[in-house]
């Protein structure tokens, strides 16, 4: 199992910018999100990622000390509903 932290989440907050981050599992980005909020998403990319109503990174949120530490490359994984 991977962690993933979401970096940005519209679905649960009016104000999704001022939300904090939250850490999820998951065996792939697709289906920590599928745990998560229980649907189904797809990764958007491009043009498209503009419309991404969650936002996710690879790696472990630390609330403490406000510090995301990623695991690997820092690539923002964009997915929206299906």
């Amino acid at each position: 199992m991977e962690n993933y932290v979401i970096t940005y989440n519209d679905i649960d907050n009016r104000n999704p910018l001022g939300c904090g981050y939250e850490n999820i599992v998951g065996k792939t980005p697709r289906d920590a999100i599928n745990l998560r909020f229980g649907s189904k998403f797809r990764r958007v990319t491009g043009d498209a990622a503009r419309f991404a109503r969650i936002i996710i990174v690879k790696g472990a949120y630390c609330p403490d000390t406000n510090i995301i530490r990623s695991k690997g490359r820092h690539v923002l994984l964009c997915y929206s509903d299906e």
